[in-house]
């Protein structure tokens, strides 16, 4: 992990939104790190890249993108690591905003 605090940026930009209990079923690490609940679903809060990040943005940049996505879409869609964070070609709709399958939701109840 950079010298990136996950904890701390996920509280600083989403803060009470989102549950930050630690995940409940095995993930891949760098997807542990940014694990969240959100709206009763795992989630990974992710950079959503929108095609213009280009190869080193700055901490501002990636923070501006920051949005909880769940884990199984970022599983499947796979990720890369930029300056610790987690980034994925999402789709995202200016008016609906983020597009997932249904079945890529995955509540929180199934795994406590």
């Amino acid at each position: 992990m950079a010298d990136v605090a996950p904890r701390s940026i996920i509280a600083a930009s989403l803060g009470g939104w989102v549950d930050m209990n630690p995940p409940a079923r095995e993930m891949h690490e760098d997807l542990a790190w940014w694990h969240v609940g959100c709206e009763g679903t795992h989630s990974s809060v992710v950079v959503a890249d929108p095609g213009t990040l280009g190869d080193r943005p700055g901490v501002r940049e990636l923070t501006e993108h920051l949005l909880p996505a769940p884990v199984r879409t970022v599983e499947r869609l796979g990720w890369r690591m930029v300056g610790g964070f987690v980034v994925v070609d999402l789709p995202v709709d200016p008016e609906l905003g983020l597009v997932v399958p249904e079945e890529d939701e995955e509540p929180l109840a199934r795994h406590r």
